[in-house]
């Protein structure tokens, strides 16, 4: 039985960061995991601020579940927190974009990563789930030498379609709505469209089962990697069940590693 894990708390680039590594031996690689969309409760009135504290002591829940597969494997994890930002800094349509303080927490990270794990490119990877699934493939299909490896859960690919189906006021999806004019604004910055034929992330996956509204993005996905010849894995076949995520968060987490 794996011992609980022991958090420890940074602020990076004015974002406050949970992180646990492995205890007995140094740490094979790092993974940042970006969180899933969260409570309403715990959202600023600002959505593009992010909550100055955490919510609670620990991580979010999606991403403990990471932790709790990836550390017993060597792997150190790294949580920033970004309430529902959706992982992005707004449109990214070439090298004129500024970053914002999702690219800052980021960037930010994995300097910390060099500093004090003493762990670099290709050794770092992204993972989420649900929100942060999209953003982990997003954000390594925009910064392949930087984040070599990405694993997602349930991503909300189509991140677009949501801008039609949710309110300006809602602060779940406020940050969409005010980053993007429209949705095809959004499709256009989604990670489909920023997958590079010739700059691709060494390794990725993503795990989606049928009938998760989520599900038609991630084939969407597929079949868009498999014109290109990307190299990557997906599971988009296993039946959803109380133990789904669980199961596919274990198999992600092995992949990273093997």
């Amino acid at each position: 039985m794996n011992s609980p894990l022991k958090w420890r708390a940074e602020t990076l680039a004015g974002q406050p960061v949970w992180w646990t590594i492995p205890t007995g031996a140094p740490p094979l690689m790092a993974a940042i995991v970006l969180h899933e969309l969260p409570n309403p409760l715990d959202l600023p009135p600002n959505p593009l601020t992010p909550a100055v504290t955490p919510p609670e002591s620990a991580p979010p829940n999606d991403a403990a579940a990471w932790a709790a597969e990836l550390v017993p494997r060597g792997v150190a994890v790294i949580v920033p927190w970004s309430g529902a930002s959706w992982w992005t800094d707004g449109p990214v349509f070439g090298p004129e974009h500024k970053p914002g303080h999702v690219s800052g927490t980021l960037i930010a990270a994995v300097a910390w990563i060099r500093a004090e794990l003493g762990l670099a490119p290709p050794q770092i990877a992204l993972v989420g789930s649900g929100m942060g699934g999209h953003a982990a493939l997003r954000w390594a299909y925009l910064r392949p030498q930087v984040f070599a490896a990405a694993a997602a859960l349930r991503p909300w690919i189509d991140w677009h379609t949501l801008l039609d189906r949710t309110r300006a006021d809602d602060p779940q999806f406020a940050a969409l709505h005010t980053l993007y004019n429209d949705p095809e604004q959004a499709r256009q910055d989604s990670a489909t469209l920023h997958i590079h034929p010739l700059n691709w992330p060494r390794r990725q996956r993503f795990d989606c089962p049928p009938g998760d509204p989520r599900h038609e993005g991630a084939d969407r996905l597929r079949m868009k990697l498999m014109s290109l010849g990307v190299p990557h894995q997906c599971e988009l076949e296993q039946r959803d069940g109380p133990d789904y995520d669980s199961r596919r968060i274990a198999a992600a987490s092995a992949w990273l590693v093997g």
